[in-house]
């Protein structure tokens, strides 16, 4: 996660400066950048001329940034708080809510999406007290109109609209996107933001994987998987499962969207540069330039400038305003040949190959070449992409990879697969369409998986949560969902299916919709379909112990 600063000839001693808001690129008006070293737990700030480099450890995960004046605020997204970074060192960690991701600064205001608690507030930048709070389902990434209002939020599904004068909040219309099928049949694209936007005074620009849910797998030859091995040539046409694409908004909405299609991936945070767009792709290694105004709508592949790009996995990129690019390759920060690491310590040598597999779509043993597709197009930041997916077996919901899967092992929803290195063989040679990988690749798949960090889920009324509690156990629900992971009780027939695994309960809040098929949109619907599905009988509860029972579930999280 990287952001930047601008063109200067020359890099005097560490010092503060101004920026403008961004989360993991940030174009700003001095010699220095900071990326965000989300799992060593350290920021590190570099001169653009890679003459210093400077690494300051946080007490936790660093998610996203903004800069306000000389100081540096940082998300720390599993101790649920802000760092504040003055004169190159930590001077305060402020807890402010759970899961905090975007954030931006505004005059005297930070704007912080907190994720789990469905929720974006405005803390004073001083005391980071909170003085406003809007409501809207997981927030993720934020970007502010350079008046100030209104913030735009992403959500896994949308684009919300914050306007802070009138405390209102209002969702952005998608355009009408539709995908060609290798069918030859036409099918509307669901689209979802799949990183940071950017807006200037004219236009907002939402990276966008554009999605067909609708046609079933097993339509499609086995051996290509669900994915097609033809990449897309147009958001309009052209077979393929997935679809990138920059998604431009009138911010006046005085014309309607447009979508720009930048192939099969899903792109990055966007950075606004004139009438371009640069994005990068992590999962393909490139960059994408987009003359947003041009006939040609769409230039792509690498850029070449006075600064080449070296482009590589999960590569956030920044752009001087004189086209001078800087891009990250996993713990490495690159500028033309030149090189610097982002962190003394970097990642376990299987962990680092877990998470270059794991994010790849551009390597033919892992997907069908052309596809696009890797492992983190359904599981982003290793969390479920809130989708259900048509597959062979039927209608299935994505499930959540953050915490110990391996401690829930058998896993998978019905096949009862062994292992997660077994699971991580099935999904890229089976659904993905890869010629396979070593068992030592996948045992570094399974082992980066077990490394993604579970989900902080926020505080709930510790009376109710008792009472929850105590009629989970009086159901008998832990029989199958068994402390401490509540789950691994075995296999079961249920909702018409011969053999539906038990899966764990921690961290469920976050990872709607339920159930195997994703029939249940709230854990509410869960508990009242519960007796007609086979698990507990819930029918003789009254609405305040179903609610009760809600709240212990929403409560149950991983230790750490």
């Amino acid at each position: 996660m990287l952001l930047l600063l601008t063109a200067c000839a020359t890099e005097p001693a560490f010092h503060g400066g101004g920026a403008e808001n961004d989360r993991r690129i940030m174009v700003m008006p001095d010699v220095y950048g900071a990326a965000m070293n989300t799992h060593h737990e350290s920021v590190t700030i570099f001169g653009r001329n890679f003459n210093s480099r400077l690494e300051i450890p946080v007490p936790g995960a660093p998610v996203a940034h903004a800069w306000a004046d000389e100081v540096l605020f940082v998300t720390l997204g599993d101790v649920g708080s802000i760092a504040r970074i003055e004169d190159f060192e930590l001077t305060d960690v402020t807890w402010v809510g759970t899961e905090p991701s975007g954030i931006v600064a505004d005059g005297d205001r930070l704007i912080v999406a907190l994720t789990t608690e469905n929720a974006v507030v405005e803390l004073d930048l001083d005391t980071l007290e909170e003085l406003a709070r809007y409501t809207l389902d997981r927030p993720v990434d934020l970007a502010i109109h350079p008046s100030g209002n209104p913030v735009y939020a992403t959500t896994p599904t949308s684009v919300q609209i914050i306007d802070r004068d009138e405390g209102e909040v209002s969702e952005l219309p998608w355009p009408e996107l539709e995908l060609q099928t290798p069918l030859g049949t036409t099918v509307p694209a669901l689209p979802r933001p799949s990183g940071r936007p950017d807006v200037d005074w004219d236009r907002l620009v939402v990276p966008t994987f554009a999605v067909d849910i609708e046609t079933p797998e097993g339509t499609l030859p086995r051996g290509t998987g669900a994915w097609s091995t033809t990449p897309t040539v147009d958001i309009e046409e052209g077979p393929g499962r997935f679809a990138g694409a920059l998604v431009e908004f009138d911010v006046d909405g005085r014309e309607p969207p447009i979508a720009h299609h930048i192939g099969v991936s899903a792109p990055g945070d966007v950075l606004l540069q004139g009438d371009q767009a640069w994005v990068p792709i992590p999962t393909n290694d490139r960059v994408v330039r987009i003359g947003l105004e041009s006939a040609q709508p769409i230039t792509q592949g690498f850029h070449r400038s006075s600064m080449m790009i070296r482009t590589g996995y999960a590569g956030p990129i920044a752009v001087w305003p004189e086209g001078q690019v800087h891009e990250s390759h996993t713990d490495t920060l690159y500028r033309g040949d030149r090189a610097i690491p982002l962190t003394e310590e970097p990642l376990d040598a299987t962990l680092a190959l877990g998470r270059r597999l794991f994010s790849t779509g551009a390597d033919a043993r892992v997907s069908a070449p052309g596809s696009g597709v890797s492992c983190s197009s359904c599981h982003m930041d290793g969390g479920s992409d809130g989708l259900v997916w048509p597959l062979r077996e039927g209608d299935r919901q994505t499930p959540s990879l953050e915490g110990r899967i391996s401690d829930t092992e058998p896993v998978t929803w019905t096949s009862q697969v062994e292992t997660v290195a077994h699971e991580a063989d099935k999904a890229t040679t089976e659904r993905m369409g890869g010629t396979g990988l070593t068992s030592a690749e996948l045992d570094a798949i399974a082992a980066w998986i077990d490394h993604i960090r579970p989900r902080d889920m926020p505080e709930v009324d510790a009376e109710a949560r008792e009472r929850g509690e105590q009629i989970f156990y009086r159901l008998g629900c832990a029989t199958c969902h068994v402390p401490p992971t509540y789950g691994g009780g075995g296999s079961y027939s249920m909702f018409g299916e011969a053999s539906v695994d038990t899966p764990a309960l921690l961290g469920v809040g976050a990872t709607a919709p339920y159930l195997h098929d994703g029939s249940a949109e709230t854990l509410e619907d869960v508990v009242r379909m519960s007796t007609e599905g086979g698990m507990a009988t819930t029918a003789g509860l009254s609405d305040d112990e179903i609610a009760d029972l809600v709240t212990f579930l929403a409560s149950l999280e991983e230790s750490r």
